[in-house]
């Protein structure tokens, strides 16, 4: 998993893969990095001032609320999964959630991994 999110994020530094976030993924990175790996308060700003300052990630902030809502309403999956799953581009299959987190799954959306992306790419 390390190996082929490193590589993916060096494809983005390298701009052969376009990759966008929502500012929302901010939350759920230091959530992730606070609760699932025990990081400081610092080492969760350090991660978070280097995702800003990376080139090749782009933001756009294009979630549908009452759409992220009706998915939660309707689905068992977590409320930041629906609202990140409410994307324009993703619901007009414009682009895919990268992640590792099935729970996307049950959106009806097209999620894939790393390892998915870098076997299209000819950076890997």
């Amino acid at each position: 998993m390390f190996a082929d999110c490193h590589s993916f994020f060096q494809a983005i530094k390298s701009g052969s893969i376009d990759a966008y976030i929502p500012t929302v993924i901010a939350a759920e990175v230091s959530f992730v990095l606070s609760s699932h790996y025990k990081l400081s308060k610092p080492a969760i700003l350090q991660a978070l001032e280097s995702m800003g300052a990376s080139s090749g990630l782009k933001i756009l902030d294009d979630l549908q609320m009452s759409l992220g809502i009706a998915l939660y309403k309707s689905h068992t999956v977590k409320l930041i999964d629906c609202l990140l799953a409410s994307s324009k581009r993703i619901q007009e299959g414009n682009a895919v959630i990268l992640s590792y987190d099935r729970d996307f799954d049950k959106l009806g959306i097209r999620r894939l991994e790393p390892r998915d992306i870098l076997k299209r790419s000819p950076f890997h």
